[in-house]
């Protein structure tokens, strides 16, 4: 029997976040035993909640709901980059782990951004959309703007972090 994949199981922004998850937890099995309660259950808290708004938002009828939840999961992963700029700073990991994180938070957050814009309606791409399983480009935001909007301000504008990875992440299981 073959077996079932729900929707979010097939996104890259979410096996991405998935790996994403993976690697925080191993990180942070390190830090001091004062930062578990601290520090460490919310870079867990953060990571975990990237994918799980990704998986959420997967499952809602509504193109808005779906936007929404997207947004989440975006803003939850700019929270664990400054937590991950805090573990630097407090020297609970070295230069090389803040560089790998960094890029995995970078390269994912494209890809939020990608699903985000793709529920906007009718919008207008400053920069050209990857594919799902494309690698994604390092600009610096994804601009859309409404075409019926009289204001000259973007009605979404979502900063993107770069990333200077280009790395392939395990399947979630399913294809």
């Amino acid at each position: 029997m073959e077996k079932y994949c729900f929707s979010f199981e097939k996104l890259v922004a979410w096996q991405k976040s998935r790996e994403l998850s993976k690697q925080v937890y191993l990180v942070t099995r390190k830090y001091p035993k004062d930062e578990l309660f601290g520090l460490v259950s919310q870079m867990r808290r953060s990571s975990m909640s990237v994918s799980y708004n990704l998986a959420e938002g997967s499952s809602r009828l509504s193109i808005k709901d779906q936007a929404h939840f997207y947004q989440i999961s975006y803003s939850s992963l700019t929270e664990l980059l400054c937590q991950v700029i805090l573990s630097l700073d407090l020297e609970y990991i070295d230069p090389a782990t803040y560089d790998r994180l960094r890029d995995k938070i970078g390269e994912l957050s494209v890809y939020i951004n990608k699903l985000h814009n793709s529920r906007l309606p009718s919008t207008t791409s400053t920069t050209s959309t990857p594919s799902t399983n494309s690698t994604p480009s390092t600009n610096s935001t994804i601009s859309t703007s409404s075409t019926n909007s009289t204001s000259s301000t973007p009605s979404s504008v979502i900063p993107i972090l770069r990333s200077a990875g280009n790395q392939r992440y395990a399947n979630a299981g399913c294809h």
